[in-house]
């Protein structure tokens, strides 16, 4: 194999490798939304219940559009 064919392959494993970072970490961000979500049913704190909605809802809303600006724009890719 030449090595720019190398070269390439190494540098494609990393974009998918920090791909896979980047969602793994708005997953994250995600589930933490979902646990203060439950949190705040016991609770009883509908105001900040609707707040938490409206956040979750941006968040999957804009799934791609954060991995694209995160990959893109925050890990030079």
């Amino acid at each position: 194999m030449k090595p720019e064919q190398k070269a390439q392959i190494i540098t494609h494993l990393q974009k998918i490798t920090k791909k896979h970072f980047v969602e793994c970490v708005i997953m994250e961000y995600y589930k933490q939304l979902i646990l203060e979500f439950h949190y705040l049913m016991q609770k009883h704190l509908w105001l900040h219940i609707l707040l938490l909605k409206f956040k979750i809802y941006i968040v999957l809303l804009n799934y791609q559009e954060y991995l694209q600006l995160l990959v893109f724009n925050v890990l030079n890719i």
